[in-house]
């Protein structure tokens, strides 16, 4: 406990230090009063001995589509939803566990029944 203490303290030391250090190097640099001039690029200069011939535009052609047909989107309807099957009891109480653990303490029984279709044999 007491090395966990003196390692982050020594680290906050040297961290402080640092930025001291850092601070102090960049008041106190030689050049720091002296600004850079920006430097701007010149444009890139293409000398062309001869002129270049251009072709004449070409005569504009017509484009004829076909037609746009809409279909009108039929609506699905889906199937209707099967009821589940209706389940009954097929078995007697048994006992599953504790219902409720409070601070270590189990209190109350869960107990559960199996359940089947109605045409299966009952084994209660």
């Amino acid at each position: 406990m007491i090395a966990a203490k003196i390692v982050s303290l020594s680290l906050i030391a040297s961290g402080a230090g640092l930025f001291g250090v850092i601070g102090y190097m960049q008041h106190h640099h030689p050049e720091s009063g002296v600004k850079a001039e920006p430097v701007a690029a010149a444009p890139l200069r293409v000398f062309v001995d001869k002129p270049v011939e251009v072709a004449p535009p070409a005569e504009p052609t017509t484009v004829v589509l076909p037609p746009m047909v809409v279909k009108e989107k039929k609506i699905s309807r889906s199937a209707p939803v099967a009821k589940p099957p209706t389940r009954v009891p097929c078995s007697g109480w048994r006992d599953l566990g504790y219902q409720h653990v409070d601070n270590g303490q189990a209190t109350g029984v869960s107990r559960v029944r199996e359940i089947c279709p109605p045409e299966a044999p009952s084994g209660h």
